[in-house]
């Protein structure tokens, strides 16, 4: 009996294992690979873009994988079925386009649903035209330079906010008064903390994923896979602290745009 009891809480354990690993398949990343957005608050929307050449794009939106399909030759795409946040195959999928839901990166919401009975029963209480994925798309493109003037408009603000999140927990001073740099680091290559604006800097930091990464953790997954640049780092006799639990949410994504805004064109 006691052998029985084994097996199946060993069963049981081994099935949610396996339901886990299926449901956290969207969460190889936390931030969408173009605008850092969170993953998790927009789970419901998201997409995972599988590049031909290597690696993968996670994206909040149809709008953001609108704009890496543009630009790179995708295979595999999956987008979260509305309904439940599972990962589907997005070319089989069936959208709403203009329901009443709010639109993610979008003035007009783009929804994917599993199938066309789920779509239309969706769309009784919420409105919208079904579509297929080149609809979506399709409207996708459309909306884009609408869509991109109304987010540069909450940028600049976002970007407002950002700076006084900086300047409230102290960044400054380790970075230099509006990420200038010039703070000395005995230990570092350069002997001091780049500047948000420096070459340096940019060429660690190329995504505002990678911003966010390194603000939470203190350091960024592409930094743990390199044996050299982790070492550089415990050289270093300042280092970047992780900021999770302090700066969060709304003025974490500040922060990321006011520092992303200081790069060089």
């Amino acid at each position: 009996m006691e052998k029985r009891g084994r097996v199946f809480v060993f069963s049981f354990v081994l099935i949610l294992s396996v339901l886990a690993w299926s449901t956290q398949e969207a969460w190889a990343q936390r931030w969408c690979n173009l605008c850092a957005m969170d993953l998790q608050k927009y789970r419901l929307t998201q997409y995972i873009l599988t590049l031909t050449d290597d690696g993968k794009r996670h994206t909040c939106s149809i709008h953001c994988a609108a704009i890496i399909l543009k630009k790179q030759a995708v295979g595999e795409i999956k987008v979260a079925n509305y309904l439940t946040g599972d990962m589907i195959d997005a070319r089989k999928a069936y959208y709403l386009v203009g329901s009443d839901i709010k639109g993610v990166m979008s003035k007009v919401s783009k929804l994917a649903f599993v199938s066309k009975t789920a779509s239309l029963e969706f769309r009784r209480n919420h409105g919208g035209e079904l579509t297929d994925f080149d609809g979506a798309i399709k409207a996708a493109n459309l909306d884009m330079a609408e869509d991109m003037k109304m987010l540069r408009e909450k940028v600049k603000k976002t970007i407002q906010l950002g700076r006084v999140v900086a300047e409230d927990n102290s960044c400054f001073t380790c970075h230099g008064t509006d990420g200038k740099g010039g703070i000395q680091n005995p230990g570092s290559k350069t002997g001091y903390i780049p500047a948000w604006n420096s070459e340096e800097f940019t060429r660690h930091m190329n995504s505002k994923a990678d911003l966010k990464e390194m603000i939470t953790a203190g350091v960024t997954g592409q930094m743990r896979k390199d044996p050299e640049r982790m070492a550089d780092r415990d050289r270093m006799r300042l280092k970047m602290p992780a900021w999770k639990g302090f700066i969060e949410g709304k003025e974490l994504h500040a922060l990321v745009n006011y520092i992303w805004s200081l790069r060089p064109n």
